[in-house]
């Protein structure tokens, strides 16, 4: 046990640490400066505490201490959204919100982050699928109706029930922010609307395919479908509704820049996606989850369906290390980035006053950074820290390292910019 702790402690100290140092790395961007991201960070961390410290006192709600005993949701889960929020949304709102308002958007997000991580391990081990579905019917409910009762929520008859009314009010968060600066009539809260829907198709294909009740699908459909499940369009829709709210409507010029950011974001968060499928590959493998590693493999002639019928998950991961194919994937996940990394830039070139974009591109290096933190932590080779870092170099330079026939997916990822 204490040299498990020590494990614990070390790996903590070592994120605080990065943290810390990736703040030093924004001070030269004026929306990052180190005293005003902390501040933030510090204000919306207190804040959110506050709020999850509530939740015993919600009708029908499992506390925050129950949900972490009882391991449905972890402390760096709710810190980690915070971090990443503040450090994404101080480029997009800091030239037009207050400090309050930049608050509300990182509570927001925070809160998104937050009750989808939960609500995911709820389904993950403890659901039927009927049950999952359901309580993802209700997820939307909740994010996107302007009255909504926690009583309408699950049943308060059992320990689920009462995490899974946690969740809901988590959510309803994340929709009082936007619901309170943004009505039916706004743009960004259309956007946001149909994103959260979008969200929870995803999430329910990603449940029917781990059921069974879906054939693998093939990459180019599970790019365009399954990898919906993303948070990322939602996340971004927050800072979006803040933003017109604050300056009172958008027009069409504005509207299309942001479109672009919007859906470059969108790609971005889908690469998390696609860089934890090669980093969760035997974890995957072990619940028979959707698995972008897995399906390459199975496209390359790596693995067949026999070897996942009649072979245990440590052959098939093993089959698709030494067949590079968890190389592959990562490299798949690069092409997702930069091709959200090429929009943002496009965004960039239509509307640059508004917006603290080089700092916003800062932050999305951090994205992949963190994606990449897993790997590096089992791995400590060359190799897996020269990828770890390529995080840093120039973005050209990391589109030379994908290879051709992955490069040759990118007609898979087309998008829509109106």
């Amino acid at each position: 046990m204490s040299l498990l702790l020590t494990r614990n402690q070390d790996v903590t100290w070592t994120h605080r640490v990065a943290a810390f140092l990736w703040l030093l790395l924004g001070n030269r961007y004026p929306s990052l400066k180190i005293g005003k991201t902390k501040a933030q960070l510090k204000n919306a961390m207190i804040l959110y505490r506050q709020k999850l410290d509530g939740l015993d006192s919600a009708l029908g709600s499992m506390s925050y201490e129950a949900l972490t005993l009882n391991n449905f949701l972890g402390e760096k889960h709710w810190k980690y959204a915070s971090y990443m929020a503040t450090i994404s949304s101080l480029p997009v709102l800091d030239r037009v919100c207050n400090g309050d308002g930049i608050t509300s958007a990182i509570v927001g997000k925070t809160s998104l982050g937050t009750s989808a991580k939960l609500l995911d391990n709820l389904n993950d081990e403890i659901q039927t699928i009927e049950r999952a579905i359901q309580s993802l019917h209700t997820y939307e409910r909740v994010m996107t109706e302007k009255e909504f009762n926690i009583e309408e929520g699950a049943p308060h008859y059992s320990r689920l029930s009462l995490a899974e009314n946690s969740a809901f009010q988590i959510a309803r968060w994340t929709a009082e922010v936007v619901m309170d600066v943004v009505d039916e009539n706004s743009r960004t809260f259309g956007l946001y609307t149909s994103d959260v829907k979008r969200l929870v198709r995803g999430q329910i294909e990603s449940l029917l395919h781990k059921s069974g009740r879906r054939v693998l699908p093939k990459i180019g459909e599970y790019l365009k479908a399954i990898s919906e499940k993303s948070i990322g369009d939602v996340w971004v829709d927050v800072d979006l509704c803040l933003l017109e709210s604050s300056l009172g409507g958008i027009d069409q010029d504005l509207y299309h820049a942001l479109q672009l950011f919007r859906v470059g974001n969108g790609f971005v968060f889908k690469s998390s996606l696609v860089y934890d499928d090669a980093q969760d590959l035997m974890e995957d493998l072990q619940t028979n989850s959707v698995n972008s590693c897995v399906i390459l493999g199975l496209e390359r002639g790596v693995i067949s369906e026999k070897d996942l019928a009649e072979n245990s998950p440590e052959f098939i991961a093993k089959r698709l290390n030494q067949g590079k194919i968890v190389k592959e994937t990562i490299s798949l996940a690069d092409l997702l980035f930069l091709t959200g990394i090429k929009l943002i830039k496009a965004a960039s070139s239509k509307e640059t006053e508004l917006i603290d974009w080089s700092g916003l591109l800062l932050s999305y290096r951090f994205v992949r950074l963190f994606n990449l933190r897993k790997l590096l932590m089992r791995r400590k080779d060359y190799e897996t820290t020269r990828m770890f870092m390529s995080s840093l170099k120039k973005f050209e330079d990391l589109q030379e390292d994908i290879p051709d026939h992955i490069y040759a997916l990118q007609p898979h990822l087309a998008y829509d910019d109106a």
